[in-house]
């Protein structure tokens, strides 16, 4: 029996497809946490945020952004102002919620940057519950010819300078 390969047109396609069902069931998931939210004041919000009562969360130097993931953080998340399951957070020394990596990419590996808000970075779920994870998963299962690797890049907070 002979293996077919797949046109590399069909399965960029496939995994578009696959993301956007990801994506899908993904916001899904934080809409209900959203819809569970206990009522909050955003001064107070703001006020615990300022005072850096997230241990993995810093004021960032980028001018685009608010807030920023602090490198080499280790925490544990259950949700100042919605209602989550406890869930470990360990961010990774170039500010990720990952491993670390080498900047080197290794032979045979397709490195894919997923960015978005705190569905990217699984906020409510441990890490490798989060979409990437889940895709970067599903991608290698299905794949012997490849390694994906798909680093989460959450944005926090855009900033009201985002035009300048």
């Amino acid at each position: 029996m002979t293996k077919m390969k797949l046109p590399i047109e069909k399965f960029l396609i496939l995994c578009i497809i696959l993301l956007s069902a990801v994506l899908v069931i993904a916001y899904a998931k934080e809409y209900s946490l959203i819809q569970r939210a206990k009522p909050y004041s955003q001064k107070n919000h703001v006020k615990l945020s300022m005072n850096n009562s997230s241990p993995y969360e810093r004021i960032s130097n980028n001018s685009k952004l608010i807030y920023d993931l602090l490198p080499n953080a280790v925490a544990i998340e259950n949700g100042y102002w919605v209602d989550i399951k406890p869930t470990s957070v360990r961010i990774n020394s170039d500010g990720f919620r990952d491993k670390n990596y080498s900047i080197e990419k290794p032979n045979g590996v397709f490195r894919i940057v997923a960015i978005g808000d705190s569905l990217t970075f699984g906020f409510g779920v441990e890490s490798e519950e989060s979409y990437p994870k889940v895709l970067e998963k599903n991608l290698n299962s299905k794949n012997r010819y490849l390694k994906f690797l798909i680093l989460a890049c959450p944005v926090i907070t855009l900033s009201r300078k985002w035009n300048s």
